[in-house]
């Protein structure tokens, strides 16, 4: 198993914060993280031209890193995308990551190597945890959060608050034998949680 990790990251209608996105990027650490796949699901926007041309670019400034784009041939949901990223990666470690900032690069750094040197590839999975409140997050969406964390967690004997956090790093083998079992829509990231063995590492992480 090598020691390197592809990033994929799904697009939908992302157009606003592409700009912003590559500019947190070049923060990334690319002695681990040496491929970044961005999966486009049928963007109704200019995200897909956009993102072409930031590539484009970035190519430019940091040659040891593989960047490419990849098209679903209609709107098939997150979960689909990041099916299609990982098998279109090289690495045996994959991270995924919301394009939408809500997580930091430092943070996907931080848990990179945690995944790679500090716990060896021993782990199939790392979580990244959101701090989940009334500054980021609907009410609804806290009360329905809270409720499917409870009944997981007494399912699973688990502590998790945030099964549905965007920012994680996981083994791929692992992931593809199981994922037909995981859905193709937002909820692959809970789907991934139950068909895989973790250890969750808590980064609080603000919205910027």
């Amino acid at each position: 198993m090598n020691s390197k990790i592809s990033l994929i990251i799904p697009v939908f209608n992302e157009y606003g914060e592409i700009e912003n996105f590559f500019n947190d990027l070049k923060k990334c650490n690319f002695d681990l993280i040496n491929e970044i796949i961005f999966v486009n699901d049928c963007s109704t926007d200019n995200s897909l031209d956009q993102i072409q041309k930031k590539i484009y670019e970035f190519k430019s400034l940091f040659i040891n890193v593989d960047l490419m784009v990849i098209s679903n041939l209609k709107n098939r949901g997150y979960g689909f995308s990041i099916k299609k990223g990982v098998s279109n990666s090289k690495n045996d470690s994959i991270a995924i990551i919301d394009l939408d900032r809500t997580y930091k690069i430092d943070d996907l750094n931080n848990i990179s190597h945690e995944f790679i040197n500090t716990y060896q590839l021993q782990y199939d999975l790392i979580i990244g945890q959101r701090k989940i409140d009334n500054t980021n997050t609907s009410r609804l969406k806290i009360i329905g959060k809270t409720i499917v964390n409870k009944i997981t967690n007494f399912c699973f004997d688990e502590k998790i608050v945030d099964y549905n956090s965007g920012l994680r790093v996981f083994n791929k083998s692992k992931f593809s034998k199981h994922s037909h079992m995981m859905s193709n829509r937002f909820s692959l990231t809970t789907s991934m949680k139950i068909n895989l063995n973790i250890i969750v590492k808590l980064i609080l992480t603000e919205e910027l």
